[in-house]
């Protein structure tokens, strides 16, 4: 008893030291700011006043505000503000924050719009050859270009019609890129590789199946994104149990005193590859798999946890 209450005050006096080192770190904070606030407002002004005035070609309201708000910040206003005895305007007071947080949202709103209406207009006038434009990138396969083409128009028209087929179009060619690569890979990796699925090797099954197992909880988290509600909560609770039983089964398979390092490692990525193989239908890749306790995926994971607990 007399050893737990010694290390209870020894963790008290422990916290104590760090709240006071912490307080210490704040008030060293403020008194920084106290002293250089001054320094800090005209370095703040003058760049509020530079983005008003680059501000000009998308909102000339947008940039008025901006260019106020960074006269607003310079000390020489906010002494001249502080000595009028009608507006009694000081950094001190409630009024000056509002006046700023007022002058930045309506800056930054009016800047917005003013973009927006620009990137309107400018579709209003030219739809027909941007269109084209995106188009042709598509057809060239310059998807990197068409995508950030896209995405410039469709945030300001996200309901144009003509947008949504061409980033649907985009979608599915991505999506068909990817499987298409990894369906070789993985047709490649598993015509080549020997059946470690069934190995009674120490160390190159467990190895297999710590590729699979971490491999399947990669697809899941890339695609339970698709999900929502309940099903979205129950893969990212098979996710999170999957994960810790892949690391037990690679530490397992690496102290396995019997095993090729270079086989291991070759059953590794066979089982990474085979993963993706047994959870694709129709050309893609389907996490409703997992939940048909007939699919070869759902066994081979089941068989796999089950090393863990023989």
């Amino acid at each position: 008893m007399a050893k737990l209450v010694e290390k209870l005050n020894e963790l008290t006096k422990k916290l104590e030291a760090k709240n006071k080192q912490n307080k210490e770190k704040t008030k060293a904070n403020i008194e920084f700011f106290k002293k250089n606030k001054d320094t800090l407002r005209w370095i703040f002004a003058v760049i509020f006043i530079v983005v008003g005035i680059s501000s000009f070609k998308d909102s000339i309201i947008g940039g008025l505000f901006y260019i106020l708000l960074g006269l607003f910040l310079l000390p020489p206003v906010s002494t001249i503000l502080n000595k009028n005895e009608k507006l009694k305007i000081s950094q001190n007071n409630i009024a000056w924050y509002s006046i700023v947080m007022i002058l930045l949202i309506s800056s930054s709103n009016f800047v917005g719009s003013g973009k927006t209406e620009k990137i309107k207009s400018e579709f209003s006038s030219n739809s027909s050859a941007i269109i084209a434009d995106i188009q042709k990138d598509l057809d060239g396969k310059n998807f990197s270009t068409a995508n950030s083409k896209l995405s410039r128009y469709l945030d300001a028209l996200p309901t144009n019609g003509d947008l949504k087929k061409l980033k649907a179009v985009l979608d599915e060619k991505k999506k068909e890129i990817t499987t298409d690569v990894a369906s070789k890979s993985d047709s490649k990796s598993a015509s080549s590789s020997k059946d470690y699925f069934n190995s009674n090797i120490a160390g190159i099954k467990d190895n297999y199946c710590a590729g699979y197992v971490q491999r399947a909880v990669g697809i899941i988290k890339e695609k339970s994104g698709e999900y929502s509600g309940a099903d979205l909560e129950a893969f990212q609770t098979v996710a999170k149990h999957l994960d810790n039983n892949a690391e037990l089964l690679f530490i397992k398979a690496m102290t396995a005193s019997d095993a090729n390092k270079n086989e291991m490692l070759e059953a590794l990525n066979t089982g990474m590859a085979n993963v993706n193989i047994d959870m694709t239908k129709d050309g893609q890749i389907d996490l409703k798999i997992l939940m048909d306790n007939s699919s070869p995926a759902k066994i081979k994971i089941i068989t796999c946890l089950r090393r863990n607990n023989p």
